[in-house]
């Protein structure tokens, strides 16, 4: 079930990453483990705290803080942590330096605030400066005016999309490997799915694919141009099998693609996203290719009004968005401070304990932090995002929400 909940969160917000956060709320409300449970005995029997297991592998600096307690460095590999917190509360720092255009630094900090009730696992997105990845191989399309749009593969941790190529990086390329690709053709308004066997990818390899032969399909399409009550509608498909990604239908600019029957298999599901405002979005996960909007009408986003900074410019305040269903669950908050490469994501229940406002990290406080050290105050809120789940996530009919504003 967790690959399951890793291609939702990636069919969902479409980021480069998998905010680490947001795994942690929906493996929480899929059923987070206390002190104790009761055997048939009725005799309690404790269990064990959870741990965070963080690949940091590429990273220029990680640190963590448990609760309240002071920030602590960690180096660049894998760690397993054990949470300490009796809440479950951990906040981690992470830096990612990686080469920009014309070889420039392009920096990015994240201070993410959790609260964890189960064990996870996560492998940070950053590539570092050393942009080869020894787990990294490459597809090529064989028809140069089909591009590759989306990959679905068990163990893909990350890939670009440079027309008809596509650099996938791996967290683990052992054993057989079943290949689902997206493709299409803007110039037609037209869309493929592919799907094939391997025994084994091999790493630094080229592979191609064929987006008209025996392995793939020309999908019929119909349009999706017209809103309904506000809303844009599109879905993307989930193949089971691969246990990764899902990968998107798009022929072109309202125009979305159908899986043919002969294509799918048992499990195979589909994220139909309902998108509306600035850049915000419901999803429904189904088993079928119709679905319907749960929102009459399209919530409220945030305005710059909605956030107060303090007379120091140290800290923010907001009353956080509330989902129009119940069903829905406040699971964090994400904001950008200053800048887009400077992000902050909160646990909800952390938040709304701390009076729904947010410290600046001090910076001055960490050990051995490389370079210069970000902004002390806050001069400026670019954007913000609220994301809400179901209570049980990875089945068809659960529901994900984020309300998300950029000024």
């Amino acid at each position: 079930m967790g690959d399951l909940i890793f291609s939702l969160i990636q069919g969902m917000i479409m980021k480069k990453s998998i905010p680490l956060i947001l795994l942690t709320s929906i493996l929480s409300a899929c059923g987070g483990s206390g002190s104790s449970d009761s055997d048939s005995s009725g005799i309690e029997t404790p269990i064990s705290k959870p741990v965070l297991t963080y690949d940091a592998s590429k990273l220029a600096y990680f640190a963590v803080k448990h609760g309240d307690g002071d920030w602590q460095e960690l180096d660049n590999k894998t760690h397993s942590i054990d949470i300490t917190d009796t809440k479950g509360d951990i906040s981690i720092i992470t830096v990612c330096d990686e080469t920009g255009y014309n070889d420039t630094t392009d920096r990015e900090v994240e201070v993410t605030h959790l609260r964890l009730k189960e064990s996870i696992t996560n492998t940070h997105w950053c590539k570092g400066l050393d942009s080869d990845s020894p787990e990294e191989i490459k597809f090529s399309s064989v028809q140069s005016d089909i591009r590759i749009s989306k990959l679905s593969i068990k163990g893909l941790q990350s890939a670009s999309f440079s027309r008809y190529l596509a650099t996938a990086n791996f967290s683990d390329l052992s054993g057989p490997k079943v290949v689902v690709a997206s493709g299409n053709d803007y110039s037609t308004n037209s869309a493929y799915l592919y799907r094939k066997n391997y025994n084994q990818l091999e790493i630094d390899a080229t592979y191609t694919i064929d987006f008209s032969g025996a392995d793939a399909k020309e999908l019929e399409t119909f349009s999706t141009a017209e809103e309904v009550n506000g809303f844009s509608h599109g879905y993307d498909y989930l193949s089971a099998i691969t246990e990764s990604w899902a990968v998107d239908l798009y022929a072109g600019a309202g125009v979305q693609g159908i899986v043919p029957d002969d294509f799918l298999q048992e499990g195979d599901l589909f994220e139909h996203y309902y998108g509306f405002g600035n850049d915000s979005q419901i999803t429904v996960l189904s088993e079928s290719q119709t679905a319907t909007n749960p929102l009459a009408s399209a919530p409220d986003e945030y305005i710059p009004l909605d956030f107060t900074i303090s007379d120091d410019k140290t800290s923010l305040s907001f009353i956080p968005k509330t989902s129009p269903l119940m069903s829905l669950i406040p699971s964090y908050h994400n904001i950008y401070i200053n800048s887009h490469s400077m992000e902050y994501s909160i646990n909800a229940e952390r938040f709304s304990e701390a009076g729904n406002t947010l410290k600046l990290a001090n910076f001055s406080s960490l050990p051995n932090y490389p370079g210069d050290l970000p902004n002390a105050i806050i001069t400026t809120i670019p954007g913000a995002t609220s994301y809400f789940d179901s209570a049980e996530k990875g089945k068809a009919g659960s529901l994900s929400l984020f309300i998300s504003s950029d000024f």
